[in-house]
């Protein structure tokens, strides 16, 4: 997760991750371009209300010094390499997890079952034309960026294209994006693993407001108060 958060609307870097999809350096990029920042029907609205409302104090502060950044950059970094990991089960770093994509990120083969999930994973000989389907839906997507990096979240792990670590690609797509559209990374941490795949499981039932839901709430608790003080405080010092 290299990219900054202080400059919105900059997509250097964001094929990092998404090339291991399909090795299409433009594809996110134009997703990011053309998603425009309509209202949303699936988060509600007390809840979006106060992530706008935290977006816009977060943004009153911008530019934020490049001392500022690195040191948020750097919490961020820790604290989503520990929390995906956990929440996969593993103890791979995120460079560790990396590699493995690198080596073996292509579109699977053959057909998988995930245990405990409502639906099984499409069919092998699927997964490439519902993988473009995914990304030409993405990209028509007229809705708020959270609610749009929550569908791409789900879309992409509903697909399962790889054999294995597609909910850390998934969790890594979610913050490039939301990176993209000015938004600071979210961390979905270990504790709430059971509501990210009780809300997962919820979404491949065709309840889609309760994952947006799930992502917006890890937006809207990275806001917090004590992280713009904390932002604050490192401007006082810089």
């Amino acid at each position: 997760m290299n990219r900054r958060f202080e400059e919105p609307g900059h997509q250097h870097g964001m094929h990092d991750v998404f090339s291991f999809i399909r090795g299409d350096k433009t594809i996110l990029y134009r997703i990011i371009l053309n998603s425009n920042d309509t209202d949303t029907s699936l988060i509600q609205e007390k809840l979006l209300s106060r992530i706008n409302e935290k977006m816009n104090r977060l943004n009153s502060l911008r530019p934020l010094p490049a001392d500022a950044v690195n040191k948020l950059h750097e919490e961020m970094r820790l604290l989503h390499t520990y929390h995906s990991n956990a929440i996969e089960g593993n103890t791979l770093t995120l460079p560790e997890t990396k590699l493995v994509l690198e080596e073996a990120g292509k579109y699977r083969i053959k057909n998988i079952r995930i245990t405990g999930a409502v639906k099984t994973p499409p069919d092998w000989s699927k997964v490439f034309t519902l993988m473009d389907e995914l990304i030409e839906k993405v990209d028509q997507y007229k809705r708020h960026p959270v609610e749009v990096a929550a569908l791409f979240h789900h879309g992409f792990v509903k697909i399962h294209p790889f054999i294995d670590g597609n909910g850390r690609v998934a969790r890594l797509l979610t913050n490039l994006y939301l990176i993209a559209k000015g938004y600071p990374p979210i961390v979905l941490k270990i504790e709430n693993r059971g509501k990210y795949y009780m809300s997962l499981r919820a979404a491949d039932a065709g309840n889609l407001s309760l994952f947006v839901n799930f992502i917006a709430k890890a937006v809207n608790d990275n806001l917090i108060s004590k992280n713009l003080l904390k932002i604050h405080h490192i401007l006082k010092n810089t």
